[in-house]
């Protein structure tokens, strides 16, 4: 009797699922699974900080895991990096055992209320058992006398509105076998007109220079189907201008946060990991967004099946 192989539905990423032990042979039909694979999303962390893998699993994972994202700079200050993404598919489990899963904070935004100011803060780091995701880096901000460099972090926070403020780099790499994903963030390269800083890294591209007249987009992130949708995952946080608004590419669909005209810059979305906005243009009580959450993702598949 011919064996007809499986075809995953959507919450299988599109990826073909089989009988374990055989081969895909062409000509065969295939057939709908019936939602072969299990997705399992965490938004916090499970008290006491540790997941039981299920019994009667196939032993590999397909794992997403983000980190949290960091806070925009004030007044005038860049946007705060992405957290790091780390991602793939065959990761080794053992059914029955426990692991540890955290799910990392995003980062403070920076403020400045002359004469006063706070720095900004970088994401928390996100881990499942042997893969971390490292936290984004925060946007410089300005300390009343001076900006500030951005900071390192999985993805790079965004330099401030001066040549001597550098945009952070990304410190991302690959994480218990699977490829980690981040970029530098922005930097203003000065002759310049207006008055933002550089957008934050992303999952999937640097964080956009100083821009004249507008502000600078944070990086994209990056697109995935394993919670059973595309969700874009680690978008960075955008600038601002002396009163013009960015339009950061993170800001909807990649989680990124943005700069506003006038007041707090937008926080970055929490659950994927985003970057935060900063605050718009000089001034007092300018204040960064906040960087989004984390999360970490999980798919199985039932034993007796394999991923192609």
């Amino acid at each position: 009797m011919p064996i007809s192989f499986l075809k995953s539905t959507a919450n299988t990423s599109g990826k073909l699922v089989r009988p374990f032990g055989y081969q895909y042979p062409v000509g065969l039909s295939t057939a709908n699974s019936g939602g072969v694979g299990t997705a399992v999303t965490f938004t916090s962390t499970p008290g006491p900080g540790s997941y039981t893998i299920p019994t009667g699993i196939w032993p590999q994972l397909d794992v997403l895991v983000v980190a949290g994202g960091a806070g925009g700079g004030g007044d005038a200050g860049g946007g705060g990096g992405a957290g790091g993404l780390v991602y793939g598919s065959g990761y080794p489990v053992t059914a029955g055992e426990s692991v540890t899963v955290t799910v990392g904070a995003g980062g403070g935004g920076g403020t400045y209320n002359a004469p006063s100011y706070s720095d900004t803060g970088n994401g928390s780091n996100s881990v499942f058992k042997g893969i971390t995701a490292v936290g984004g880096g925060g946007g410089a901000t300005y300390s009343g006398s001076s900006w500030q460099n951005a900071k390192s972090g999985g993805s790079g926070g965004g330099s401030a509105r001066s040549t001597n403020s550098v945009g952070g780099s990304a410190t991302q790499s690959p994480s218990g076998g699977l490829t980690g994903y981040g970029n530098a963030g922005g930097n203003y390269p000065g002759l310049i007109s207006g008055n933002g800083g550089g957008g934050g890294g992303g999952a999937g591209g640097a964080g956009e220079a100083t821009q004249p007249g507008k502000g600078a987009n944070g990086g994209i992130g990056l697109s995935f189907s394993i919670s059973g949708s595309s969700v874009g995952y680690a978008g960075g946080g955008g600038s601002t201008t002396d009163g013009v608004p960015g339009t950061p590419v993170g800001t909807v669909t990649d989680g990124g946060g943005s700069g506003t005209n006038g007041g707090v810059g937008i926080a970055g979305t929490s659950n994927r990991g985003g970057g935060g906005g900063v605050g718009s243009f000089p001034g007092d009580n300018r204040s960064g967004g906040a960087g989004g959450s984390g999360v970490v993702i999980i798919r199985y598949y039932p034993l007796g099946y394999q991923v192609n």
